[in-house]
């Protein structure tokens, strides 16, 4: 059953799913409380992540979201409070914003679960934003985090539910049927703690087109066709060792551009 309400101000609507019970009979045969299932929601699902997160998600937990017509901290933390939210998903600059804000007290009280991706996040922050959630449904929550991509539809870990928590920062283990190795520019294994890249192999990694000219040239052919210009990327790409961030997390773009202009010669306007 998929029903919608519509509202106004900053929640756009609310989507109820409920198919299959497949998560509540899971939870009704361990003996545990069923938590009825709602989120808020303001990331495009044209991004695998909310896709996942506030679509899917939802579906196999029959839950209930909140949809943000768009972002706005204020916005967040009332209607998490309103609507009495039991699941959590949002990036690491929104979880940096909460853990210092005056502002946040008890509108994340209800959460019983919370998880992250898109970013970076330290063992630091994710403790000082664990303290800013549950309350209500637990005496601690933990956030848990995963790591994926587009390439490889969605997440490649993931923490598991009634596993042991995690506060050191760690991207989670792999989900099942998920293989991977950490090697070097030649392909071998490196040893446990440098950094290098990954090598992934599951049923949900799309094929790729490294060192494949004509689908390359097909992939380029349709974003020119599909995508706005200034979407389309020319001229080369800069690998930068960090990028410039507001107190908050934010990416700071204009000093990406005024880098940018600096190293192409270009003046900026007064």
């Amino acid at each position: 059953m998929l029903r919608l309400n519509y509202s106004f101000e900053y929640v756009v609507c609310a989507i109820s799913f409920k198919i299959g019970d497949v998560t509540e009979n899971a939870e009704v045969e361990a003996g545990r409380e069923l938590i009825p299932y709602c989120t808020l929601a303001y990331l495009p699902i044209s991004y695998i992540a909310g896709l996942f997160g506030y679509l899917i998600g939802s579906v196999y937990s029959a839950g209930l979201v909140i949809w943000l017509r768009r972002y706005k901290f204020d916005a967040l933390l009332k209607y998490a409070k309103q609507y009495a939210i039991t699941a959590f998903y949002i990036v690491p600059s929104i979880y940096l914003r909460l853990s210092k804000s005056p502002e946040v007290t008890d509108q994340f009280a209800t959460v019983e679960g919370a998880a992250t991706s898109a970013a970076p996040m330290d063992g630091e922050l994710q403790a000082a934003a664990n303290r800013k959630l549950g309350k209500k449904a637990r005496e601690t929550v933990y956030i848990g985090q995963t790591w994926g991509l587009s390439e490889t539809t969605g997440a490649m870990t993931a923490q598991v539910k009634d596993a042991d928590p995690d506060v050191t920062g760690s991207i989670a283990p792999l989900l099942p049927g998920v293989q991977m190795r950490v090697v070097d520019d030649d392909f071998n294994d490196v040893e446990e703690g440098k950094p290098r890249e990954f090598v992934l192999k599951a049923p949900m990694v799309t094929q790729g087109y490294f060192n494949n000219p004509k689908v390359t040239e097909e992939i380029m052919t349709y974003v020119k066709e599909h995508l706005a210009p200034y979407k389309q990327l020319r001229g080369g790409v800069v690998f930068l060792k960090e990028l410039s961030k507001s107190a908050i997390g934010k990416y700071l773009r204009r000093e990406l551009r005024k880098r940018s202009k600096k190293q192409l010669g270009i003046q900026s306007k007064l």
